[in-house]
């Protein structure tokens, strides 16, 4: 038996298997503590358990090769925290705007952090910045 070989590339990105995974952490369990790094950020916000609220490091999140990351909310979230100490540099709606992955962010809303990343995200989604405890 052969030992399993790793790779530090991704080629492909199995949306299917994240939606999933995004899905079992918005389950609200009990069984999934929150990070102490989230607990300092949660504690500054107005979040309630079972709100829907997604609290994400955007020192977690990866981007495609030019910075940008497309959330997509099937799982019917209506607010989103982002735990940063980068300040935001740009935010709008974007107008005609593909990425590099494929996705047509056209009436997106977006935010641009000075890291570079650009979270584009539905329109109705509410989106709270919060310091990085």
């Amino acid at each position: 038996m052969q030992p399993a070989r790793f790779s530090n590339q991704v080629d492909r990105v199995d949306q299917l298997a994240l939606q999933q995974l995004a899905s079992d952490l918005l389950d609200d369990s009990p069984d999934l503590p929150m990070p102490a790094t989230f607990a300092a950020a949660a504690e500054t916000s107005d979040h309630q358990p079972g709100s829907g609220e997604l609290i994400l490091s955007l020192e977690d999140i990866v981007s495609d090769r030019n910075g940008d990351v497309v959330l997509l909310d099937d799982a019917g979230l209506t607010r989103l925290a982002i735990a940063t100490d980068a300040p935001v540099v740009t935010e709008g709606i974007s107008l005609s705007h593909t990425v590099a992955t494929g996705e047509d962010v056209s009436g997106f809303a977006y935010v641009t952090f000075a890291t570079g990343l650009t979270l584009y995200y539905p329109e109705g989604l509410e989106l709270a910045v919060l310091p990085h405890g």
